[in-house]
């Protein structure tokens, strides 16, 4: 049985029972702690007088034996030894000399025949861990110490009062906790009665639906304050019965009057929907007004959603900029001219300082490491640069598709779906590093297909942007973002973004995709909104689940495909000038 099924067995207990058992286990532990506490004092002062005890003992002896270890006299020493079998505790007592070979001994026979004495390191006293105690005294002649005294000592004599005081102990705590039954026994009926009387009325009272009974205080403490409830509790029941049939009279009064005010009532009726009819014609003026304020209100909303992509990728392109000037920074020009200076200081004896001064024949090594330092530090900012420049061009491609938004319903064109995704996370690359924040790619293989590649490319973005967010403001070890890649059906594709960030309340799930909605303290509610709305003009849609804060997230965008194959499109003389116009700054 568990902790839980005891609780409920306590709580189904009569008030009767449970005094009684309430007092006995106060007592009991009262007294069990007072009796540990007891004999461990006892314990600790007996060990205390132990210790002084032998330690004297210990002093005497080894006075009495400074001639006889001066003199090297071992048959004296072994008498004086024989002395302490006066004290059958006394299970050892051996004579070290100065070397710490053993001297003289005595061993108590047959009682002990433990192993061979050795001396220990200290003088003084210790406990030993089976169970003895041990006393290490110095022999002395003058300031000299010319051997050591040790006793071992038996701890059965303290093991045996320690006996007699646990039984004591144990015989007093039953004595005393069958006393403490009997008193609870007794003084229980001074609460348990008047409450069982007190339940005997309410059953009366719930029998014959007889209000006016009360019940007499049998007391002036809490439990007649529980019978003044119970009297007053009938009171306000009594009084509420004949305040119902009051009412019930009075309710008869009341549907008559009300009848007559239903009938003025339909007459006012009849001259408002006249009335309303003449509004409706003036509310259809406005409605009209309402539809171009909407249509100026959706072209906001346009240019703020166009705003917040573009910053989307600005962050990123903040990020390598930031990188690319600060592995420039690190290029070591300054070593180069320090390099420089000192070739200029010595362009005399140019050879002479390469063969003979220190920095000179450290000079070549030097220049061979740090120009395979800068050639590394070139590649970097190169892979920085393609990185930047690509993320210009994708601003270039978010406001051409803005600009065409009007004229077009969607640009179909063939693509990777893979490699859509590794250009969003290459985009978010930078600032994911930053925050120690590792992908996971998850593809299955899928071959090209016909896709809007600009609203896929915004929406990987936005979530994974959103998901950077949620791992950034928490403190999890491992943050973790897996992209998922997979084919539903023959015409469908489903790709995830999962984090184990902050997580999202299940009340916020769908609000989350609503205009303006957000729950960053910089945020602005226009990414997650964008991205619903780029999945649901492709035929798709984005859905969230969350097991509950910091759970972390998944976002599932679904939207369908064709084969690129079925692509029967010239590219037109616009869009190769724009393809055009795209790789310029690269070549540059």
């Amino acid at each position: 049985m568990d902790w839980h099924h005891w609780i409920r067995r306590l709580r189904d207990l009569s008030i009767r029972n449970k005094l009684i058992l309430f007092g006995t286990m106060t007592a009991a532990a009262a007294l069990l702690l007072a009796g540990i506490v007891f004999i461990v004092t006892d314990v600790q002062s007996m060990r205390r007088n132990m210790v002084h005890e032998f330690r004297s003992l210990a002093d005497i002896l080894s006075s009495n034996l400074v001639a006889a270890v001066t003199f090297d006299d071992a048959a004296t020493a072994q008498e004086l030894l024989g002395s302490v079998q006066r004290e059958p505790s006394v299970l050892v007592a051996t004579v070290f000399d100065r070397n710490g070979q053993v001297f003289a001994q005595y061993r108590r026979q047959p009682e002990y025949e433990g192993p061979q004495e050795k001396r220990v390191s200290i003088h003084g006293h210790v406990f030993t861990s089976d169970g003895y105690l041990l006393i290490a005294t110095p022999i002395n002649d003058g300031d000299e110490t010319i051997g050591t005294l040790q006793l071992r000592v038996s701890m059965d004599r303290l093991s045996e009062q320690v006996t007699t005081y646990a039984s004591t102990a144990a015989a007093v705590l039953f004595l005393a906790m069958g006393a403490s039954v009997m008193f609870a026994t007794v003084f229980q009926g001074l609460l348990s009665r008047p409450i069982r009387n007190l339940a005997e009325v309410a059953a009366r009272v719930s029998d014959h639906q007889d209000f006016s009974i009360r019940v007499q205080k049998p007391s002036s403490d809490e439990v007649g304050d529980l019978y003044d409830a119970f009297n007053h509790m009938l009171e306000q029941i009594e009084a509420g019965q004949h305040a119902l049939q009051d009412s019930y009279e009075q309710l008869e009064v009341r549907v008559i009057e009300r009848t007559q005010q239903l009938m003025q009532a339909n007459e006012e009726l009849r001259r408002e929907i006249v009335e309303r009819e003449k509004a409706e014609r003036k509310l259809r003026g406005v409605q009209e007004e309402l539809v171009e304020t909407a249509h100026r209100a959706g072209m906001a909303e346009i240019a703020t959603g166009v705003l917040h992509n573009v910053g989307n990728v600005l962050t990123s392109v903040n990020v390598s900029s930031n990188l690319a000037m600060e592995k420039i920074r690190r290029l070591g020009v300054q070593d180069m001219v320090k390099v420089a200076q000192l070739l200029e200081e010595h362009q005399d004896d140019l050879g002479r300082f390469m063969t003979e001064d220190k920095r000179g024949r450290h000079l070549a090594p030097f220049l061979i490491e740090l120009s395979q330092y800068m050639v590394h530090q070139e590649a970097e900012v190169i892979e920085e640069l393609k990185s930047l420049q690509k993320n210009i061009d994708h601003i270039k491609e978010i406001i051409a598709v803005q600009q065409s938004h009007a004229r077009m319903t969607g640009f179909v064109q063939e693509v990777v779906l893979s490699q859509i995704i590794d250009d969003a996370i290459q985009i978010n690359m930078a600032s994911m590093e930053r925050h120690r924040i590792r992908i996971v790619r998850d593809y299955e293989q899928i071959p090209p297909v016909l896709a809007e590649k600009q609203k896929l490319m915004q929406i990987l973005i936005n979530l994974l942007s959103n998901a950077k967010h949620a791992l950034r403001d928490c403190d999890h070890p491992d943050k973790r973002i897996i992209v998922r890649l997979k084919r539903q059906g023959e015409d469908r594709v489903r790709i995830e973004v999962e984090d184990n960030g902050v997580g999202i309340n299940e009340e916020n799930l769908t609000r989350i995709f609503a205009h303006g909605f957000t729950t960053k303290k910089d945020g602005h509610g226009f990414g997650l909104h964008g991205a619903a709305l780029h999945a649901k003009e492709m035929g798709g849609s984005l859905v969230a689940r969350s097991d509950g804060p910091g759970r972390g997230a998944v976002f599932t965008l679904e939207f369908p495909i064709k084969p690129a194959e079925k692509l029967k499109r010239k590219p037109t003389q616009e869009t190769t000038a724009d393809s055009e116009s795209s790789q310029a700054p690269a070549l540059a």
